[in-house]
C-alpha cells in the first residue's frame, strides 16, 4: 500500500513537472516566433535600404559628363575660395580704425 502511494506521488510529481516544462517550452516557442518575425521584417528593411543606398550613391556620382546636368552644377571637392579671383587672408575687411578720409 505504501509502495503504491509512493508510486502515485512520483507519477503525480512527474506529470506536474512535465506540464511545467511543456508550458515553458510553449512560451519559448512563442518568443522564438516573435523574434523570427521581427528578424524577417528587419531583413526586408535592410534590403530596401541597400537598394536606396545604391541609388543615392549612383546619383552622387553623376556629373555633367554622365548625366544631363550642366557643367556649372558639377561640384569641386575641397576647391579653394576663388570668388573674384581673391583668396581669404584671414584679415578683417574695411579700413583702418580712427582714419579720416579728406
Amino acid at each position: 500500500m505504501e509502495n503504491e502511494n509512493l508510486k502515485a506521488k512520483a507519477a503525480n510529481i512527474e506529470a506536474e513537472t512535465s506540464n511545467k516544462y511543456w508550458g515553458i517550452i510553449d512560451r519559448l516557442n512563442e518568443t522564438l516566433d516573435a523574434v523570427m518575425h521581427k528578424c524577417n521584417a528587419l531583413e526586408k528593411r535592410v534590403s530596401m535600404l541597400e537598394v536606396e543606398n545604391d541609388r543615392l550613391r549612383k546619383q552622387l556620382g553623376n556629373d555633367s559628363n554622365n548625366s544631363s546636368n550642366p557643367p556649372s552644377s558639377d561640384t569641386k571637392p575641397n576647391a579653394p575660395n576663388t570668388y573674384n579671383g581673391k583668396t581669404k587672408t584671414g584679415k578683417k575687411s574695411g579700413g583702418h580704425r580712427n582714419s579720416r578720409t579728406i
